[in-house]
């Protein structure tokens, strides 16, 4: 059952249960890096993060640059987020956002600067022989999107990001920070 399917954004009985925990199910305390393609899960653990750092939602806002209206709908699994802002977000409570090589697991990028990642990609798909049109096939990324974020024109979101990565044979991480 969906407890917040009939909530307004940032209603009073909203932010209580985000408060309270009510939004927030159970994980592991000790986990220390999560696979992205699981969204909802990755935002439990900014939420518990958060509270274990004694850090109200407005501090979060405030530091990271990111709404709460738009924190609240991930943390529901309603829309996804920029990988920008989950990045952001991340940070703001002592996370890294990578990109890790599912073969060379050193070989990895830290999304704060999406360029180098998106490089890596490029020659991934050129490596594979992958046109652009093939890549879209596999992961359901438009041609002018992959340019656009290449060229830093764009934002791509978690939601194709993440599918553009796996199916290059890298993963998407969220991790504490050393």
């Amino acid at each position: 059952m969906n407890i917040t399917a009939n909530l307004p954004p940032l209603s009073a009985q909203a932010i209580e249960l985000i408060e309270y925990g009510l939004l927030v199910l159970s994980g592991r305390d000790d986990d220390s890096e999560w696979n992205l393609l699981d969204q909802v899960g990755a935002m439990r653990a900014i939420s518990r993060e958060r509270k274990a750092l004694g850090m109200s939602l407005w501090d979060v806002e405030e530091r990271s640059g990111v709404s709460l209206n738009s924190a609240y709908y991930w943390l529901a699994g309603n829309r996804h987020p920029a990988i920008s802002n989950l990045v952001a977000l991340a940070e703001t409570v002592g996370f890294e956002v990578v990109m890790r090589s599912k073969s060379r697991r050193e070989v990895f990028y830290n999304l704060v600067d999406l360029r180098p990642a998106m490089a890596a990609l490029d020659h991934a798909r050129r490596e594979r022989a992958l046109t652009t049109k093939k890549l879209r096939a596999l992961t359901s990324v438009a041609s002018n999107s992959f340019y656009a974020w290449l060229k830093q024109e764009r934002t791509p979101t978690l939601e194709k990001f993440a599918a553009l990565v796996e199916a290059l044979g890298f993963e998407l991480i969220m991790q504490r920070k050393c």
